[in-house]
């Protein structure tokens, strides 16, 4: 006689994924989601981390109509990763977004933006750009903080970035 003994397998259990990072969680719930709709436009943001897609960077980004019909817009980047390089984000984020709904002009609301950045119990290091756009002119009108210059695709043209006067100091 033979004697076979078999292994009875433990049904498989699966692991329930980890949780996402705290900072993941955080700036997901402090950026828009969806971006506007507007006649004539296609606004669109995609945000991909560049390091580890466990810890948040400090990417931002946001689109907002103001009273007058015009569309704002911000850009930006926290220096570091984690939950300061979220906090100074946002921190930023709502600077400019203060100060471009009380009327300011783009390069005011950055001036805002470093006045409140430099006051915050989590100063940092950012670059950022704010600007508005008219939907019925198409014309734009931006600022930037060291950040790099806005990128203009026409359709059924080459994407390339806009002609200024260069990106200034980061806040």
């Amino acid at each position: 006689a033979v004697l076979a003994i078999r292994a009875r397998r433990a049904p498989a259990v699966e692991r329930p994924a980890d949780p996402p990072a705290p900072s993941l969680v955080m700036q997901a719930a402090l950026l828009p989601a969806l971006p506007p709709i507007v006649d004539g436009l296609r606004v669109s943001w995609s945000c991909v981390p560049a390091t580890s897609a466990e810890r948040a960077g400090g990417d931002f980004h946001d689109a907002f109509f103001l009273d007058d019909g015009t569309l704002a817009v911000a850009i930006g980047e926290a220096a570091g990763a984690g939950l300061k390089a979220v906090v100074a984000m946002n921190v930023v984020r709502q600077a400019i977004r203060g100060a471009l709904l009380d009327g300011a002009r783009p390069v005011d609301a950055l001036r805002r933006a470093n006045r409140v950045l430099l006051r915050s119990d989590q100063p940092g290091i950012v670059t950022a750009l704010a600007g508005i756009i008219d939907p019925a002119t198409l014309q734009f009108r931006y600022a930037a903080a060291g950040h790099p210059a806005p990128l203009l695709a026409g359709a059924g043209e080459r994407c390339g970035p806009l002609s200024g006067d260069g990106s200034g100091i980061a806040l």
